[in-house]
């Protein structure tokens, strides 16, 4: 199953190769909901959506001028320049990045199937038409998951897991059940339903989707928010869906919708048992008393974080180098994971949240090239409100989402999608916002004489 598996995910990438730039799109799209756990299992960066990404990416090389131009109108071109300039320098003095495969593996997961894939989505969509199709491959792709999500929910085996020979069907056999649906953990379930709840939202806002196609998505979204058993996802949902309510509305309709929404949340609360269990647990990870290494909570996480400020000494600016958290401390040398790490790191088992692994491997400058990249994608979008706020305010609230996502749980497999939908959000508002640029776009790199045009 291992071999045929890694034929199929070998056979769509290469597919990136023939297909025409709006159906790659769609199917990276389809891979991030319904094809997660899926890899090519000869490679570090064998995930199918992040397959898919570096054949996109391999397949539009020869246009890189025509990108280059195009970005160059926007921050995103700095912004992922920047980056680029912050691996290069990871890669040089990480110790344990000097290896070729290494190498190859840090350049494709963090740049060619993660931070470029805002500019596959921002360069790609060339009109605004491309959204009715994304819509309908969302509505397929999540009705699909959520029919997988159910039977794991019933039968506490994940079909889609075992298949792939993933530890889905672990996590879901757990004391708390976690469904993982489609994928290889249930956070990224949970988190990609929070995505596509916005999505929902927004396709409703600008009448793009039918009512029926609304509740439909939305339903589905919902249904996985809260069967996946994550207590972090239903704090990014309420963060997200406070932030559009807030960004999106005029201060006193928002006063009311959240009015409305506490009010129904207390009725809920005193009403259905369902949403009092789901509350006392999520209320579990503000409890400073709870130090069992098995649940995260605050107590935990300070422990963490002096931790990782220990492990730095002396690497404050630049951290301990890439991998050094696998190869320098040793997690999983002997098959035994968090066990393997030494006495004086024993408290970093089940270390969550980006901000403390990019400080224990690429120090306080790690830490800031993250925080530039994504708040200046927000800010980007927040100083396009005026000319397109339902687009902005969705970009936002997706990047709000994952930033609080990633350091609850750590991003796993949710940069794909995140940055795939932000590209799409800021994109759009720049269709609707400028007659000119969206001219401009329509010139192709599928379309030579075009192209050519456009580069003179």
């Amino acid at each position: 199953m291992e071999i045929f598996i890694s034929i199929l995910v070998l056979g769509l990438s290469l597919s990136m190769f023939v297909l025409p730039l709006s159906k790659k799109l769609g199917l990276i799209l389809f891979s991030c909901i319904c094809l997660e756990p899926f890899s090519f299992s000869y490679v570090s960066f064998g995930a199918c959506n992040k397959m898919l990404c570096l054949f996109f990416f391999l397949s539009e090389i020869k246009h890189f001028n025509w990108y280059k131009k195009y970005l160059k109108q926007f921050v995103i071109w700095k912004l992922l320049l920047f980056v680029t300039l912050a691996i290069v320098l990871l890669a040089v003095y990480s110790v344990y990045a000097h290896r070729i495969t290494t190498l190859v593996g840090l350049i494709v997961n963090d740049l060619v199937a993660k931070y470029f894939v805002i500019a596959y989505v921002f360069v790609g969509m060339r009109k605004t038409a491309t959204l009715r199709n994304f819509y309908d491959i969302v509505t397929i792709a999540i009705v699909i998951l959520t029919f997988f999500g159910l039977i794991n929910l019933i039968t506490k085996t994940s079909i889609i897991a075992d298949l792939a020979g993933k530890a889905g069907s672990e996590f879901a056999n757990m004391e708390r059940t976690r469904v993982v649906g489609m994928f290889s953990y249930a956070f990224d379930y949970g988190f990609c339903c929070c995505v596509l709840s916005v999505f929902a939202l927004y396709g409703r806002f600008k009448n793009v989707i039918s009512t029926v196609q609304f509740e439909l998505i939305m339903l589905c979204s919902v249904i996985g928010i809260f069967i996946c058993g994550c207590r972090s996802i239903v704090v990014v949902e309420a963060i997200m869906l406070m932030t559009y309510v807030v960004l999106m509305f005029k201060p006193v309709k928002s006063l009311k919708i959240i009015c409305g929404l506490s009010i129904l949340l207390i009725l809920s609360y005193a009403t259905i048992p369902a949403v009092q269990e789901k509350t006392a647990t999520v209320a579990t990870a503000f409890d400073s008393e709870n130090e069992e290494m098995g649940e995260s909570s605050i107590y935990m996480r300070a422990l963490q974080f002096a931790t990782v400020l220990y492990q730095i000494q002396g690497h404050e600016a630049l951290g301990r180098g890439y991998r050094f958290f696998i190869e320098g401390l040793g997690f999983d040398k002997y098959g035994n994971g968090f066990r393997d790490l030494p006495s004086d790191a024993q408290t970093l088992m089940g270390l969550e949240g980006v901000a403390m692994n990019l400080l224990l491997e690429r120090g306080y400058v790690g830490l800031l090239v993250y925080l530039m990249f994504y708040g200046g994608l927000m800010v980007f979008a927040y100083r396009r409100r005026k000319e397109s706020r339902p687009e902005s305010v969705c970009a936002i609230t997706v990047l709000l989402g994952f930033i609080c996502y990633g350091n609850m749980t750590g991003e796993l497999s949710s940069p794909v999608i995140t940055l795939f939908f932000a590209g799409m959000y800021l994109k759009l508002s720049v269709l609707r916002s400028s007659t000119t640029i969206s001219k401009n776009n329509s010139a192709t790199p599928h379309n030579k004489q075009e192209c050519q045009a456009l580069l003179q």
